[in-house]
C-alpha cells in the first residue's frame, strides 16, 4: 500500500459529502476493490484531489460508510437486492457480512431468482414436448392416439375431450 498523505478528503456520492478519514481511506484500500482502484487513481493523478465522486445508491453508500467505521452493515429497504449486491461488489465487501435481518431478505431475493430460473426452464420443456405431442397427435396410428391420450390428461385445456375430463 503506498504512502498516502495525510489531509481531509472527502467522498461525494449525488450531493452527500462524506468526510475519508485516514483510518477509512486504509480500509476501503485494503478491500481492492473497484471503490479502492477509482480512488487510487485519483490520488495519483492529482495528489491535491480532495474530493473524489461516485454515483452510487446514496443509503447504500451511507451503510456501508458505517460499515467500514466500526457498525453493522445493512441493506437499504429502497434498494433491490440484485442492486445491493452491485454495490457490495463495488465496495469489495462480502454478502455475509450483512446482518441477519438483512441477510434473509437478501438470500431469499436470489433464491426465488433461482425457483422462477428453475420453472421457466421447466415451462419450457413442457412446451418444446407439448408442441412434439400435437405434431403426433396429427399423425394417424398408435402413436397418434397415444399422443392424444396423453394431451388429455396432461392439459386441461388442449381440446374439448380435455375439457369435459377436467370439468367431470
Amino acid at each position: 500500500m503506498e504512502q498516502i498523505i495525510e489531509k481531509t478528503r472527502y467522498i461525494s456520492n449525488r450531493g452527500v459529502r462524506h468526510e475519508l478519514s485516514d483510518q477509512l481511506l486504509r480500509k476501503i484500500l485494503e478491500t481492492n476493490s473497484d471503490a479502492a482502484e477509482h480512488i487510487i487513481t485519483a490520488i495519483k493523478d492529482d495528489s491535491n484531489c480532495m474530493d473524489f465522486r461516485f454515483k452510487r445508491h446514496t443509503t447504500s453508500t451511507n451503510n456501508i460508510f458505517d460499515y467500514f467505521n466500526g457498525g453493522k452493515l445493512h441493506m437499504a429497504s429502497d434498494i433491490c437486492p440484485q442492486k445491493f449486491n452491485e454495490e457490495l461488489e463495488f465496495w469489495g465487501l462480502p454478502e455475509t457480512a450483512l446482518e441477519s435481518c438483512c441477510f434473509t431478505k437478501y438470500v431469499s431475493y436470489f433464491d426465488n431468482l433461482n425457483i422462477l430460473k428453475v420453472l421457466e426452464e421447466g415451462e419450457c420443456k413442457r412446451n418444446t414436448i407439448f408442441e412434439k405431442v400435437a405434431t403426433m397427435a396429427r399423425g394417424h396410428g398408435w402413436r397418434s392416439i397415444q399422443a392424444r391420450m396423453w394431451s388429455v390428461m396432461e392439459y386441461p385445456t388442449s381440446a374439448i375431450l380435455a375439457k369435459v375430463k377436467t370439468v367431470i
